[in-house]
This record gives structure tokens, C-alpha cells and sequence, in this order.
């Protein structure tokens, strides 16, 4: 009922509400199922990357050499990466491009 009220406007992006809304037996908060790819790959694991690339503060941020030797050694797995995996790794500086897929390349098998 909160959700619905916009009591927590954090929440909430913009004036739109969910067509979802409008079933009468549907909770939004506790009925939607939540997903491994958006709360680990492209939350979490994405989220990390940023603060130790560009985003996080001065003790949590890596050097930008280490950065740049981490996106070259990415780069020289591509030749070995095996077609069952969808995509090759990308450097880090394409990471705002990222899809789930590679996320979870990094985070699992590099």
C-alpha cells in the first residue's frame, strides 16, 4: 500500500505507475520475484567495478595502471574465451556497456 502511495519517492522515478498496479490481489512489493541478474550482475557486481574504477573514493578506488593492466589482461583472454560464453571480454572502460553476460563472465571465471 505504501509503494502504491509513493510514500518513499526514492522509489519511484518520474509520474508513471505500473499497469501492474491495477490487479486487485497483486502486492507489488512482495509478489515479484527477484532476479539473480539484476540485483548480482548488473547491481552489485557492476556497482563494485565502478567504485574501484572511477567512481568510489580515494582508498577504495584502484590506480589507474593497475586499471589499465586488469582491461589489457581482459583483453588477451579474448583468443581463449570458448564460444559456449556469448560474449568476449571488453576492456573496463566499456563497462557503461556491459551487459549481465559479461558481468557474470568476470565475476564467476576471471
Amino acid at each position: 500500500d505504501d509503494y502504491i502511495k509513493k510514500k518513499n519517492e526514492e522509489h519511484h522515478v518520474g509520474n508513471a505507475i505500473s499497469i501492474l498496479s491495477e490487479l486487485p490481489q497483486l502486492d507489488l512489493v512482495y509478489s515479484i520475484g527477484l532476479d539473480y541478474m539484476h540485483l548480482t550482475c548488473l547491481g552489485v557486481m557492476k556497482k563494485l567495478i565502478q567504485l574501484w574504477i572511477d567512481k568510489g573514493s580515494v582508498n577504495v578506488r584502484l590506480p589507474s595502471l593497475a586499471t589499465k593492466q586488469m582491461s589489457s589482461l581482459l583483453l588477451s583472454l579474448r583468443p581463449h574465451i570458448p564460444c559456449e560464453f556469448t560474449r568476449k571480454p571488453r576492456a573496463l572502460s566499456e563497462l557503461p556497456r556491459f551487459k549481465a553476460t559479461e558481468l557474470r563472465q568476470l565475476m564467476v571465471y576471471t
